[in-house]
Formats: C-alpha cells, structure tokens, sequence
C-alpha cells in the first residue's frame, strides 16, 4: 500500500510540475507579446523601462526553470529577445539625445522576429 501511494504522489508530482514547467514557458512568451504589442500602440521610455522591468520577471523565471534546459532553443530565443529589449532601451536613452539615430527601429525590428520564433517553438511543445 505505501508503495503504491509513493507511486502516485511521484506520479502527481512529475505531471504538475511539468505542467508548472510549460506554463513557466507560456508566462514568459505571453510576456514577451505584451511587451511587443505595448511598442507597436507606442510607448514612452519611461513606460517602456516599465514594461521591460516586468517582462524580465516572467522572462527570468522561465531561464531559471527546469523546462528551460529541457528546451534550450526557446530559452535562447527567450533571452535573445531581453538582450534585443535591453539593447533597444539604450538605443532609446541615446536617441533621445540624438533624434537622428535609427537603430532603435532596427533593434526592434529583429527582436519581433525572435518573438515570431519563440511562439512557434512554443507552439511546438
């Protein structure tokens, strides 16, 4: 009898915690959409700093779960977009001082694709 209940309670564990493990995942890609939907309405830097603050929450909890070694492409694609996001902050900060710098735009543009990639991945599992 107790070996069957340890059966079950590891049977319990190992189900919620990959379902913990997935939603990990679709917390830090739906994260990731939100950010990329608040960039293409328009924000403000100071509302941008905000939002990235928050999707680095949800980001960095997906990058430091098991799942996250389990599918090491969408974390990679996870971490390429922050490091996108963040290079796209401090592109912003210098475009504010220098109106004519243009690489803000690019920046944002490849980090849409890596959210592309990421959802499709993620469709995947």
């Amino acid at each position: 009898m107790r070996n069957k209940m340890a059966v079950m309670l590891f049977m319990l564990i190992m189900f919620f915690g990959n379902v913990c493990f997935a939603q990990s995942a679709n917390d830090a890609v739906r994260a990731l959409q939100k950010l990329q939907a608040k960039i293409e309405i328009r924000m403000t830097y100071l509302d941008y700093v905000s939002a990235l603050e928050n999707t680095w929450v949800e980001v960095k909890s997906f990058l430091d779960s098991p799942e996250a070694k389990i599918n090491p492409k969408l974390a990679s694609e996870n971490q390429s977009l922050m490091d996108f996001y963040r290079f796209a902050k401090e592109y912003w900060a210098i475009y504010l001082k220098d109106p004519e710098n243009i690489e803000v735009k690019t920046l944002l543009n490849v980090a849409e694709g890596h959210l592309k990639r990421a959802i499709v991945l993620l469709s995947q599992n």
